[in-house]
């Protein structure tokens, strides 16, 4: 899409874009496989994507280039149009005239508006074309480190102590909660921080097996932690399901492979 083209010729907004993009001063930057990328071009691209490092970044943007070619995916007409309406919306600029005074004050030249849209449309059909079955597979691999445990803890002085209480919960005889009344310091019963939530795969192995041998209501303990004795009751254990971590999942492969495509098909060299 012609940006320029859009406003009618000899307007006071089309003699303003004009002239603003004839005041834009080209400073040599880097070479990207054999194409020359201006400075302005480059902090163009980082103003508009949330740019990191503006090498790694271009590195990543021209390396799609590859991966879509591979992919035979090309983005349409239709694709940089929904990409740069989506632009504008995402900064309040729904207004034809508020974008041209944006463009104007940033630097940012209709070159550089075209190449981040195509960007953004080949991410979006990059992520589309990841394979469901590796994406399921990928999920497979890793579903048992997703789960999360909900728990109360109880730390005590004594493994008798800790014992003879673990056998009395165990037995019903009193209450888990009953229990942190009676051991549980003021702060600690205040604050409620006997009770936590952990990512399964961040806790100790010995604790790990422990709580997967559980069912929910199961007490655990005692386990030596830092010289006191823990006791452990689980409230509860999720693990999200594929669709909670598709998106996700397709992302992290779609990284990997756009990391290869980085490493072996984009040559960067300084130029200017």
């Amino acid at each position: 899409m012609n940006i320029v083209s859009q406003i009618p010729k000899g307007s006071a907004n089309h003699l303003r874009l004009l002239n603003c993009e004839a005041q834009v001063i080209e400073t040599p930057f880097l070479d990207i496989n054999g194409e020359a990328i201006s400075l302005e071009l480059a902090l163009g691209v980082a103003l508009m994507d949330d740019g990191y490092d503006i090498r790694e970044q271009l590195a990543s943007k021209y390396a799609l280039r590859s991966w879509a070619l591979d992919q035979n995916v090309a983005p349409t007409n239709e694709d940089f149009q929904a990409e740069l309406n989506a632009f504008r919306q995402e900064m309040d600029l729904g207004r034809r005239t508020d974008f041209e005074k944006w463009m104007s004050s940033n630097s940012v030249s209709e070159a550089t508006i075209r190449l981040v849209c195509e960007f953004r449309a080949l991410t979006n059909a990059l992520l589309a074309s990841v394979p469901g079955a590796e994406i399921a597979a990928a999920y497979q691999e890793i579903e048992h480190s997703l789960s999360e445990v909900s728990l109360y803890l109880l730390s005590l002085e004594t493994q008798t102590e800790a014992q003879s209480l673990a056998e009395a919960l165990r037995a019903k005889k009193i209450g888990f909660l009953e229990a942190v009344d009676q051991y549980c310091d003021a702060e600690t019963k205040a604050t409620g921080d006997f009770a936590s939530t952990f990512a399964l795969a961040d806790l100790p192995k010995q604790q790990r097996d422990i709580l997967r041998s559980l069912d929910v209501g199961d007490v655990a303990g005692p386990i030596e932690e830092e010289g006191r004795w823990l006791l452990i009751k689980l409230t509860a254990m999720t693990t999200p399901s594929f669709d909670d971590v598709a998106d996700d999942l397709r992302a992290d492969i779609a990284a990997e492979v756009l990391g290869r495509y980085i490493d072996t098909t984009v040559v960067l060299r300084d130029i200017g």
